[in-house]
């Protein structure tokens, strides 16, 4: 049975309310031209594209779909982060959508209330839609920007790759020692030993400034 649209509109709700698009379409505004290319060309992004199930740690100020924001405490919450995951995986696929109609639909109890998803439960959906795609990314920034349990969260994320032969993971944070524990494995990519973004943006800041 075809979903209606009025439950693509409130089902999602469900899973929160936090979108990263926000952050996502800031972070666009503000980039500086060229800046990243070192990145997205090197060994170990390429590698990362092409691997099944790889994993990489981004270590320093970040790219990523989700962001933790110090500013937001509610994009620290472990069930804001994987929902907002979950809802734009579903977003894209049918399929993921009934998944997750099916999973809303298990958490209704006899008397007609709704019980909340626990951390685990939203893994297990972010898992199942993932196998909807030949291949799912699950990007998070910030992960240091998080003021309560940042290693318990850190470590349920990186649980999703155990999860699913179809997930990759890439997080990116300042190199905390917690971070890393919980991250041990990781290929890893310091953005604090490459300066050739800090070179494009003063000298554009020099450009703009004579300008004005």
């Amino acid at each position: 049975m075809k979903s209606s649209d009025e439950e693509r509109r409130r089902i999602p709700n469900f899973l929160g309310s936090t979108d990263a698009r926000k952050w996502q379409d800031s972070n666009i505004r503000l980039r500086q031209p060229q800046t990243g290319i070192w990145f997205t060309e090197g060994p170990e992004f390429r590698q990362w594209v092409i691997d099944d199930r790889s994993q990489l740690w981004i270590c320093g100020i970040g790219l990523a779909f989700f962001y933790c924001d110090y500013k937001n405490s509610k994009t620290h919450e472990p069930l804001e982060i994987l929902g907002a995951l979950a809802r734009q995986l579903i977003a894209q696929n049918e399929e993921c959508f009934e998944d997750l109609k099916q999973f809303y639909d298990n958490d209704h109890e006899k008397d007609g209330s709704i019980r909340s998803p626990t951390v685990e439960d939203l893994c297990d959906l972010i898992s199942l839609v993932s196998t909807r795609f030949r291949m799912a990314m699950i990007i998070v920034d910030g992960l240091d920007e998080i003021s309560n349990n940042r290693a318990g969260i850190t470590r349920h994320l990186k649980s999703l790759n155990d999860r699913s032969n179809t997930i990759k993971t890439l997080f990116a944070s300042r190199p905390e020692i917690d971070i890393g524990y919980e991250l041990e494995g990781f290929s890893q990519v310091s953005i604090a030993t490459n300066s050739s973004d800090l070179r494009l943006y003063v000298t554009s800041e020099i450009e703009r400034r004579t300008r004005e």
